[in-house]
């Protein structure tokens, strides 16, 4: 009996550390699955969190790209509105130059090469005939594009009412202009103050006559002349090295009274032609030798022709790159 209560007594104790064993790992599961159950838990959450994010991102993305759509139609509006603000100040600048049916009364030939940087233009012509004399300029004002524009119509009102007020000399004229331009502008040489201004060339010719009177500021008027054979050489008159707005030297300007005969022309430009940078690398300015190896050459023929070339010479040096300046060349024949 002895031994029977024995083996009953290892044999529960086997059971019971088995039932034990098992308890244990059991226990240890179960808590290796809670745990799993709590990271699958925290990665839900993490997930969650993620496609909120995204989702909050998402929505954010949504919005400025609206916003950058709104953005983007209102300036297409302002660049519309500018666009179009700009063209009716061209046309308004292009309504204000003379008519090429004024020149004609009073010269044999004419051209005029009118080359803006921009839609509107820092340079301008003007012309007030007046019985059998005629006056002309020819400016270049400080910048281009919209403020050259302002500045090119102030000079032009400002021509216009002083011959209103018997203003007639060249040199008078600039002299009276450029006061005019310093009072508007309220020019008075501060430092750090704006000098905007202007070049120009101003010539007053009486038909029949065999002088033209001349007024320059930092620009020159060419004369081109013929001997028997017909070969032409070109003269320069250069004017005053002031320009038409505040300077440090400001004596009054000087007129010159040239003479010219039937057949001579006059050249009036502005510096954009001659400056314009062309060539292989596009770093070479055409310069004032060209400008006079193209007049002289072709002097002799009609000026129509004359302005065809000029303009073609300068598209072959420009060669697609950017015009740098307001360009104006203006040819007239006595």
């Amino acid at each position: 009996h002895t031994y029977i209560i024995l083996g009953i007594m290892l044999f529960l104790t086997i059971i019971m550390y088995l039932l034990f064993r098992q308890y244990r790992l059991n226990r240890k599961s179960n808590s290796q699955l809670r745990q799993h159950n709590t990271e699958i838990l925290q990665k839900n959450e993490e997930i969650t969190a993620q496609k909120e994010e995204i989702e909050t991102q998402r929505n954010e993305v949504e919005r400025q790209r609206e916003i950058l759509r709104e953005k983007s139609e209102q300036l297409e509006r302002f660049n519309w509105l500018i666009t179009d603000s700009i063209d009716y100040a061209s046309s308004i600048q292009q309504a204000l130059l003379p008519a090429k049916e004024i020149f004609e009364h009073y010269f044999s030939d004419q051209f005029i090469m009118y080359f803006p940087k921009d839609v509107v233009s820092g340079d301008f012509y003007w012309a007030y005939p007046k019985n059998n004399t005629i006056t002309i300029a020819l400016g270049d004002c400080t910048g281009h594009g919209v403020p050259g524009g302002f500045m090119s119509m102030l000079g032009i009102s400002a021509l216009t009412e002083l011959m209103g007020r018997q203003v007639e000399h060249p040199s008078d004229i600039l002299d009276n202009l450029r006061l005019f331009i310093i009072e508007s502008l309220k020019q008075e040489g501060t430092i750090g103050e704006h000098q905007e201004g202007m070049d120009i060339s101003l010539i007053r010719y009486t038909k029949g006559e065999n002088y033209v009177d001349f007024a320059g500021a930092n620009q020159p008027l060419w004369i081109a002349k013929f001997d028997g054979s017909g070969t032409c050489s070109l003269t320069e008159q250069k004017g005053d090295r002031m320009p038409i707005s505040y300077h440090q030297r400001m004596k009054p300007f000087s007129s010159f009274r040239i003479s010219v005969e039937r057949g001579d022309i006059l050249y009036l430009f502005t510096d954009g032609y001659r400056h314009q940078l062309g060539g292989e690398n596009f770093n070479q300015k055409f310069g004032k030798s060209r400008f006079i190896d193209i007049l002289t050459q072709n002097a002799q023929k009609p000026l129509d022709d004359q302005q065809s070339i000029i303009e073609d010479a300068f598209f072959r040096w420009v060669d697609g790159n950017d015009q740098l300046d307001d360009i104006t060349v203006i040819g007239l024949k006595i």
